[in-house]
């Protein structure tokens, strides 16, 4: 058997000491956790490790590059902005990145809660980061908004958004980086997508506009006046229920057009363009629908 000495008695526990002080930070074990208020804001921190972020980019969870370019502590923090807003006001969000989630209000306020997550070399500079994250209000006249503005570098990990809106609103959406999805009724609604998917299951009064430069669109409801959706790469999905009487216009420069329910067959095709009437009755509303790469399904959902 063999003897160790004393000094390296030492150096095998300090050894086995830093092996479980490793173990515990980067199997994702919180090593700090804290809540204070900031400019009536609930904060909170936590700390994870980055081999805890996976790889669903467009799931809208994560972002980023190589999660140690910036550091591979990373800080949560959650900021709020709740917003009076009077009746018939306007109000449109931004984000640079990440998921957006519209949801109905439960009162009569607009609520935007935002999660960032940063990265740093040690958790106070990860929270540091994550605190630069800010939620800017601004207004003129009667349309209001709510910006995302993030600290420049590599250290963004994470952006999720949830935005409740009272019901009855003219809203305005745009994501440059991720995955919007809508629940609600609407006065107007306008949202436009870069680089992620849109699902929108609402119900609008008046104009609706959806576009979106790379990703698919879902759309399921009850539409307006005058529709608009508009893909340059990715498949669209319309499908309407309730009652509905539209004259719609719908192209596709390369690939499949699907109409299912009633008005199948009341469709004409010129070229890549097919034009209909869609549900009974004179059309009240207008539907345009365009893709430049990608499949169209227009469905009747009640249809017999």
């Amino acid at each position: 058997m063999i003897e160790l000495t004393r000094r390296s008695k030492v150096i095998v526990v300090s050894v086995l000491s830093v092996l479980l002080l490793a173990s515990i930070v980067f199997s994702g074990v919180l090593i700090d956790q804290s809540i204070r208020n900031v400019t009536s804001a609930v904060t909170r921190f936590q700390s994870v490790s980055a081999a805890w972020l996976g790889g669903n980019w467009l799931g809208g969870n994560w972002f980023g590059g190589n999660p140690w370019s910036a550091g591979s502590i990373l800080a949560r923090q959650t900021h709020m902005v709740a917003l009076s807003l009077p009746q018939g006001s306007q109000f449109s969000f931004s984000a640079p990145m990440g998921t957006i989630h519209v949801v109905p209000a439960t009162g009569k306020r607009v609520l935007v809660t935002t999660i960032v997550t940063m990265a740093g070399e040690t958790l106070a500079q990860a929270k540091r980061r994550a605190a630069q994250t800010s939620l800017t209000p601004q207004s003129a006249g009667s349309s209001y908004s709510v910006a995302v503005s993030t600290p420049s570098g590599g250290a963004l990990r994470g952006l999720e958004t949830t935005v409740a809106i009272p019901q009855g609103m003219a809203v305005t959406l745009a994501n440059h980086l991720g995955n919007v999805d809508v629940t609600g009724r609407f006065a107007r609604l306008s949202v436009h997508v870069n680089m992620g998917n849109c699902a929108a299951n609402v119900k609008v009064s008046g104009a609706m506009s959806i576009v979106d430069d790379l990703g698919n669109i879902d759309l399921s409801g009850t539409l307006g006046r005058m529709t608009t959706i508009s893909d340059h790469m990715g498949n669209i999905g319309v499908y309407l229920r309730g009652q509905h009487a539209l004259g719609s216009t719908i192209t596709t420069d390369l690939g499949a057009m699907k109409v299912i329910g009633a008005s199948g067959n009341a469709f004409s095709r010129q070229g890549n363009t097919w034009t209909g009437d869609i549900g009974a009755g004179p059309p009240k509303g207008i539907l345009n629908v365009s893709d430049n790469l990608g499949n169209v399904t227009l469905s009747e959902v009640n249809a017999s």
